[in-house]
């Protein structure tokens, strides 16, 4: 055989092999859906032009705007949903460009497009951006658009959302961003709204800044501190303990940080390291411990998906055991258990994601202690999460450990 016609063999089989992948892919996410493969190729072009470019998180944003621009922000949510991306692109702040392009188009009417997928950032964006643009006066619009975002727990998480657009607001000063909170929340400071919407606030001066990145930058500096970085959360945000332990919550970025974090996956030596500050409060402390613990839970479950947070209740069982295996670099008990618990609660999500997820996760646990530990986190979670039928609640009861049975129908009030 001749070399020229050995070189178009080896091309028709290359054509071939990248052919049938695309088609996989395709076939794949047709099967997510339920959607013919036909008619996901001919509805949105996007997926395969998407296939064959690869792009980064810049380069990403900048597709998805011009998409939201050109055909719309709630079609491009149906693209983004389906969308193939590089593995560590943080997909919910890459729904955040597409809903700050639905709130240009619909205003806060847009929430009616809006879903609780890619964690509640539609939401998130609209209520931030109507807080940008009318400030105080916009918070009964706010409340009521808060009422219809869509999915279990979205309520609380819309406020977490808008501390972000407060803390912007405010010029980046947490003071006036307290108080700004307490009075949006109505001074009730047990209900979700107040804590969310701290939450949001110590999210948005780690990594946001959006608004105004030179403010965002100077305050930063000053509201932050790397050799003291539990310094904000204990003694210079607040005096009250739920704005305290909501910030233990949110500071894990930037314990990395603090510690030498420089890509996405955060190696080992870092986060022994950076355990080691939440393991500095004092045991008397343990409400603070396990909120500083817990906040490494929350971040590894989206750090095992690859920051791809679509799609979480199909988790394997090796990115379970990832998360078991960072939250036991915590150098206490008390760490192990806050950990894993909180991770748990983010699985659930208050009822977003069903039962079935973080049980399987929970049977995964490497002691006893911590196996039970983790679906008496579950049966709390569920306790206080959204309302659920009778059957699902009767279900449940039997599904967890045997020992802790009666406790469950004991917690969620059923008959034996």
């Amino acid at each position: 055989m001749s070399m020229k016609k050995k070189i178009k063999l080896t091309q028709i089989a290359y054509f071939a092999s990248f052919s049938i992948l695309v088609f996989s892919v395709i076939i794949f996410l047709c099967s997510i859906y339920g959607i013919p493969t036909n008619y996901l190729a001919a509805r949105y072009p996007e997926i395969n032009y998407l296939e064959s470019h690869i792009m980064n998180f810049e380069q990403l944003k900048d597709y998805f705007k011009e998409l939201s621009i050109r055909k719309g922000g709630k079609y491009s949510y149906e693209v983004l949903h389906i969308a193939p991306v590089p593995y560590g692109v943080d997909m919910h702040l890459l729904a955040h460009v597409v809903g700050d392009e639905l709130y240009k188009q619909k205003g806060i009417k847009g929430m009616k497009d809006c879903t609780d997928d890619f964690r509640n950032a539609c939401s998130h964006s609209l209520v931030i951006n109507l807080f940008y643009e009318k400030g105080e006066e916009s918070v009964k619009d706010i409340v009521e658009a808060c009422k219809l975002a869509p999915g279990t727990g979205a309520y609380g998480m819309c406020y977490h959302g808008l501390g972000h657009g407060v803390f912007a607001y405010t010029g980046y000063e947490f003071s006036k961003t307290t108080e700004l909170c307490k009075s949006i929340a109505n001074w009730n400071l047990n209900g979700p709204e107040f804590k969310e919407c701290i939450g949001g606030a110590v999210m948005e001066q780690i990594s946001g800044g959006d608004h105004d990145k030179v403010t965002w930058g100077k305050k930063r500096l000053e509201n932050l501190s790397k050799e003291e970085p539990l310094n904000l959360c204990l003694n210079n945000l607040s005096d009250d303990p739920e704005v305290k332990k909501i910030c233990l919550i949110y500071i894990t970025p930037f314990l990395w940080e603090a510690e030498g974090r420089r890509a996405f996956a955060v190696s080992g030596e870092v986060l022994v390291n950076s355990f080691q500050h939440c393991n500095g409060i004092p045991f008397d402390n343990p409400q603070y411990r396990s909120s500083c613990f817990g906040g490494f839970g929350k971040e590894f479950l989206v750090m095992a998906r690859g920051k791809d947070v679509r799609h979480i209740d199909k988790m394997t069982e090796g990115e379970m055991l990832k998360i078991y295996h960072w939250c036991l670099l915590a150098p206490a008990l008390d760490g192990h258990k806050s950990c894993i618990e909180h991770a748990q609660g983010s699985m659930y999500w208050s009822g977003a994601n069903d039962k079935s997820l973080p049980e399987r996760f929970c049977r995964l646990a490497p002691s006893e202690e911590l196996r039970n530990h983790c679906f008496e986190g579950l049966i709390n979670a569920i306790k206080t999460g959204g309302k659920k039928s009778i059957k699902y609640l009767h279900e449940f009861c039997l599904e967890v450990p045997a020992s802790l049975q009666q406790r469950c129908r004991i917690e969620l009030s059923l008959k034996s």
